[in-house]
């Protein structure tokens, strides 16, 4: 008895929490430490120590992937209810996230803590795997959704990822503290939006950057892309070799130019020498932490270098996608959605419809696909045919107006045919009257595909908690009883993808050529929509939208559209040469 009651009623620990953590916290799955420690991740020392600080009521740590970020949830939790015990809430981007997160991180660091074992209920119903009951406080852990948030009344919260959650839950999210004087709530993520809840909350901090001393001029500088250096190393090919020129990777000190190649012992050694350095300003009771992948001495700085080069790759297709996930991801920088871009002139090909025409079906120097993509309009149809050269170019083939006859369409097939498109490389979209037109895809052994609004879709891959992120949908099939054969159809993100279209018609990226005498319909088309800002319902962060104001036939832009899908598809813009970056 003597002992329960001892642990019950014990004095508070004089350690700080990061000490504490180290003392009796064991992480389950570390890869550098079997207890919790503080000196592989000194970046997380300040943020941790604020939780013992009642002067504080808001901590928005924004850091890299791969950083520690869960790992600090897990030091967290056994703390709060050992130490400073009060209603908690761990909100993560869904459900299954929070439920996967608990039974294989939180649950074990917390049975494995000896300072909890008095305090575990006895009721096997109150330590379920999204809720335990502790004697003197709840713990519940759940999506970052309106049920989950909705009359808690919490001291500590914590919010995972926050940049992924929906407008208006982190407002709803920090109103569960019911201004409780000593309530502390951590959002930690990686970079999101410029606009979003989770840039405005970082805007009321003081913005501190973990910064790196300079063991030659000892000068503080915020780790930052632009102290990256590297050569560009081409292969026998002339393409910039990545990984070659990425092995080059070494850090370079802002005010004395000092070199630092890229070895563990720099790393490790910058990183311990950092410290946070404030912005200033900030409301009182915020306090805000940035850190930047370099800093993560673990991650060679040449992974970062090999991902920007990919991504800078990726932007000769006029495809923004790897730079912002690199931004957001690596850099922990929200990303400006803002494309800013002049339209220009087209670029035209050498090649006239009517040469063309001489030989419809012969490979072009260097072609690699051929695609015919289609967009119906009531009783008629439009189609666009391009070559595709993988990673070099893009020409224009045969566009134009296609009569509607009803049944399996005879004279699409006919062009299809005259022009050597295979079937499996065919795309109609199939929003409109999608039963019938999904029916004639089947029939033709041809793919739908339809624009859906979304930033993307996440694939999850085997063995990965974390899911890809396409702008294109894995094929959705089905049966179709009435007249046999199957359905299939792919779904793209619209709006990313017209981006991508916007920037290479407008020559930001691989030469796209129309041919010099498009039709006065296509070039009218092209002119159809136009990219316009909007705010969506509860969040003041500015996105853009493609949007047909004036209610103007659009086919041949839907059908350039499909085929930018298709060539993403095939993974036709790798391989490219790197180009410099969008100003951002």
């Amino acid at each position: 008895m003597s002992e329960w009651y001892r642990a019950a009623y014990r004095p508070p620990s004089k350690l700080t929490p990061p000490e504490w953590m180290a003392k009796n916290v064991r992480i389950s799955n570390s890869e550098r430490s079997a207890f919790f420690d503080i000196e592989q991740t000194p970046w997380w020392r300040e943020p941790l120590e604020l939780a013992a600080d009642n002067s504080v009521h808001e901590i928005v740590v924004m850091a890299p992937t791969g950083s520690g970020k869960s790992t600090i949830a897990e030091g967290l939790c056994p703390y709060i209810v050992a130490e400073d015990p009060g209603p908690f809430l761990y909100a993560s981007q869904t459900d299954p996230d929070a439920k996967f997160w608990v039974e294989s991180r939180a649950m074990p660091a917390m049975k494995s803590c000896e300072a909890l074992k008095h305090l575990w209920p006895q009721d096997r119903s109150k330590a379920r795997k999204t809720e335990i009951i502790w004697p003197h406080m709840p713990m519940l852990f759940g999506g970052a959704n309106m049920s989950n948030f909705q009359e808690k009344s919490i001291r500590w919260g914590y919010g995972d990822e926050v940049w992924a959650w929906n407008p208006g839950l982190v407002r709803e999210f920090l109103g569960r503290h019911h201004n409780r004087w000593n309530r502390r709530f951590y959002l930690v993520s990686q970079g999101g939006y410029e606009g979003d809840e989770l840039s405005q909350e970082f805007a009321k901090t003081d913005r501190a950057e973990w910064s790196w001393q300079c063991q030659e001029c000892h000068e503080f500088h915020a780790y930052d892309r632009s102290q990256r250096k590297y050569d560009r190393i081409k292969g026998e090919d002339g393409a910039i070799d990545q990984q070659a020129s990425a092995d080059t990777t070494r850090l370079v000190c802002p005010s004395c130019e000092h070199e630092y190649p890229d070895n563990p012992l720099n790393r490790r050694t910058l990183t311990n020498s950092a410290k946070y350095i404030s912005a200033g300003g900030g409301l009182n009771g915020y306090r805000g932490f940035h850190v930047h992948a370099f800093a993560i001495w673990w991650i060679p700085w040449r992974e970062y270098v090999l991902e920007e080069l990919q991504a800078k790759a990726q932007l000769q297709a006029g495809d923004v996608t790897r730079w912002r996930q690199l931004t957001q991801k690596r850099d922990a920088r929200p990303w400006d959605e803002n494309m800013a871009i002049e339209r220009k002139s087209v670029l035209k090909s050498q090649r006239t419809k009517e040469e063309i025409e001489k030989n419809p079906k012969a490979k072009l120097p260097g072609e690699t696909h051929r695609f015919m993509t289609i967009d119906k309009g009531g009783d008629h149809f439009w189609a666009v045919i391009r070559a595709w050269s993988k990673g070099q170019w893009s020409t224009m083939l045969w566009e134009g107006y296609i009569p509607g006859k009803g049944g399996k369409e005879p004279e699409i097939r006919a062009i299809q045919e005259k022009f050597g498109v295979l079937d499996a490389h065919v795309f109609m979209d199939v929003s409109f009257e999608m039963p019938e037109t999904l029916q004639l895809c089947s029939d033709n052994d041809w793919t739908g595909i339809r624009g859906e609004d979304r930033d993307f879709f996440a694939w999850d891959q085997k063995g990965n908690t974390k899911a890809s992120e396409r702008l294109y949908s894995r094929v959705n099939r089905k049966s179709q009883a009435s007249r046999g054969g199957q359905n299939r159809w792919i779904g793209i993100a619209a709006n990313p993808v017209r981006d991508i279209l916007w920037r290479l018609v407008n020559r930001q990226g691989m030469p796209f050529e129309v041919l010099p005498d498009a039709s006065k319909a296509y070039h009218a088309h092209m002119k159809a929509e136009v990219r316009e800002p909007f705010k969506t319902a509860g969040s003041t962060r500015t996105k853009y939208k493609w949007t047909n104001r004036k209610h103007k036939a659009n086919h041949l832009w839907d059908g350039e559209v499909y085929q930018v899908a298709a060539a993403l598809m095939f993974h036709l813009f790798e391989g490219s040469e790197s180009v410099d970056p969008p100003e951002k």
